[in-house]
């Protein structure tokens, strides 16, 4: 996610084509990310353009370890509205404190381009978005999933994570 040359890695943001670093002052990093994606909708496949912002910020990490990433939509031709924040907790031994895993927390906006704004608040229709948004989530977990092997194997080789996925890539 923080390393947007890694898009092949992920199958529904498959062509990158630009990165802009905005701004970087150590703990507070702002980059825009111009991508290609593919999405199928039941039997229909689009391919779609995005402009996003991404800033990663690491002012909390050191006193509660928490790493958030806020994404928020600056064109699309697929969506109308998109925004969010991944915010990544440390999971810890309760007997050592040392970190063991991480929790990630999801809280997003996300509305098809030329759907209204009422619609997410109807029963119905608010419904049927909220979980083509949660297919895509599991989906998206569900290639991480792989990563995260990859990345436990090459530690045992001597290699870091971002080693692991820039091979990978």
């Amino acid at each position: 996610m923080t390393y947007p040359s890694r898009v092949p890695l992920f199958r529904g943001a498959s062509i990158l084509r630009k990165v802009c670093q905005v701004s970087n002052d150590g703990k507070v990093k702002e980059k825009e990310v111009d991508q290609v994606g593919k999405i199928r909708i039941l039997w229909m496949k689009k391919t779609y353009t995005s402009h996003l912002r991404m800033r990663e910020d690491e002012t909390e990490a050191e006193d509660s370890g928490v790493y958030n990433i806020k994404l928020h939509l600056l064109k699309s031709d697929l969506l109308s509205k998109f925004s969010g924040c991944w915010s990544l907790h440390p999971i810890r031994d309760s007997n050592s404190g040392e970190v063991v895993g991480c929790e990630g927390r999801l809280q997003q906006e996300v509305l098809p381009a030329n759907i209204p704004q009422f619609v997410p608040k109807m029963p119905i229709l608010g419904k049927l978005l909220l979980e083509v948004s949660a297919k895509a989530l599991v989906r998206l977990m569900g290639e991480m999933n792989p990563l995260v092997n990859m990345i436990k194997a090459g530690e045992g080789l001597g290699l870091d994570a971002g080693q692991v996925l820039t091979a990978a890539a």
